[in-house]
C-alpha cells in the first residue's frame, strides 16, 4: 500500500511504502543542493524494519544504517536490478 503522511505540526514524508513486513519512507526534492533538514522526517518515522530514502538531483551518498541519500536515477536503477 501506498501512503502520504503529514501530521498538524507539519511533520510530513511524500511517499510511504507499505510492504507488512517492512516500510520504505521517501521523501523526495526538486533542489540538487543537499539540506540535512529534508531527513529529518524520515529519522523520526522509521523503525529498525523501515528503510528511509531522500531522493533528489546531486549526488547520492553515504548517511546512516537504513537511511539512503540517492540520485533519483540511481534509485529508480537499483529498483530495477530488485524487480
Amino acid at each position: 500500500e501506498l501512503y502520504y503522511y503529514r501530521t498538524s505540526k507539519g511533520l510530513k514524508v511524500d511517499l510511504i511504502i507499505d510492504r507488512k513486513i517492512r516500510r520504505e519512507f521517501i521523501e523526495i526534492k526538486l533542489n540538487a543542493t543537499l539540506n540535512f533538514k529534508w531527513l529529518k522526517p524520515i529519522e523520526e518515522l522509521t523503525t529498525a524494519s523501515d528503510s528511509g530514502f531522500l531522493l533528489y538531483p546531486g549526488k547520492s551518498q553515504d548517511y546512516i544504517d537504513g537511511i539512503y541519500i540517492l540520485n533519483y536515477l540511481d534509485y529508480c536503477l537499483d529498483q530495477k536490478v530488485k524487480d
